[in-house]
């Protein structure tokens, strides 16, 4: 089970930074951690929002890659987040592989059924996508909705996670 520990700022958990890439079947992936958490996951076009909590921390320079297989070791996320983010985030990691829920699923879920566009919100502000599931949250409407990445993306990990390609 993932552990998230929540921060008012990075600075509060101790420990040495380090950062590297990890190849993933869609692409390669930027990884950004403190000892033995991770703090930002995302594909290596992303990453603007953490990057601005980040700047005022002194971050190495990459290390040598790691493998996809290596990244899913990882038991604990810190995060700074509001507790409503928290609550959505929580929700997310709820969501069985292969599995999708709609927005409103979650807001039922955590307790807030008309703060459909602030579950909205969170998923986008998930700082370590594909490890707390963004991806499996679609449009009540129908459709695939929005992804960070596109929706091409978004499809295609669905895609792998009900064929088990990279579970």
């Amino acid at each position: 089970m993932i552990s998230i520990t929540v921060l008012e700022k990075f600075s509060h958990y101790p420990g040495k930074w380090w950062q590297t890439k990890a190849e993933h079947p869609l692409g390669m992936l930027d990884i950004v951690g403190k000892d033995d958490a991770l703090v930002g996951v995302g594909f290596n076009r992303q990453m603007a929002n953490l990057q601005r909590q980040l700047a005022d921390y002194d971050i190495p320079e990459a290390s040598p890659p790691m493998k996809w297989e290596d990244i899913l070791k990882f038991d604990k996320i810190l995060v700074c987040g509001t507790p409503f983010q928290i609550s959505v985030w929580d929700e997310l990691l709820k969501i069985p592989a292969g599995e999708v829920r709609a927005y409103s699923d979650i807001a039922q879920s955590i307790g807030s059924p008309k703060a459909v566009r602030a579950v909205g919100t969170a998923v986008g502000a998930n700082p370590v996508s594909i490890i707390i599931p963004c991806h499996r949250i679609l449009p009540k409407s129908g459709g695939i909705g929005n992804y960070y990445w596109g929706a091409l993306l978004k499809e295609r990990l669905l895609e792998m996670e009900n064929s088990k390609e990279f579970l």
